[in-house]
């Protein structure tokens, strides 16, 4: 899951503090198949609303327990595109950090504007 988290920076002499969005990659197991045995920590993370979720494959069991609010993007075509499974995770890996960086360019971008409005 990629989500975005605020950290605030300190003021001083009166100057209002300023919250920039970290966007962060969170990495939690689905369990053995059952939606009822992933942890509860790991089910706030999967279901905190606007939670970009990527799962691995979309044929997880535990995925058809997750309320239709919860939005997945899957990696199912990195199976499908990829002849070694070896590649598969470095694959995903790179995906991931790459839609993270464009993430944060976006959430830099939004600051921007926002401290340009102001």
């Amino acid at each position: 899951r990629l989500s975005t988290t605020a950290s605030s920076s300190p003021s001083t002499n009166n100057t209002p503090s300023t919250t920039t969005p970290k966007p962060t990659i969170i990495v939690v197991g689905l369990g053995p198949g059952n939606p009822r045995q992933i942890t509860l920590e790991a089910w706030d993370a999967l279901t905190t609303p606007g939670a970009r979720v990527h799962v691995r494959t979309a044929q997880h069991p535990t995925l058809a327990g997750l309320p239709p609010s919860v939005h997945l993007t899957t990696f199912d075509h990195v199976y499908e595109r990829t002849k070694r499974l070896e590649d598969v995770y470095p694959s995903i890996a790179e995906e991931l950090i790459t839609f993270s960086l464009a993430a944060a360019a976006d959430a830099d971008a939004a600051i921007a504007a926002a401290i340009a409005i102001a």
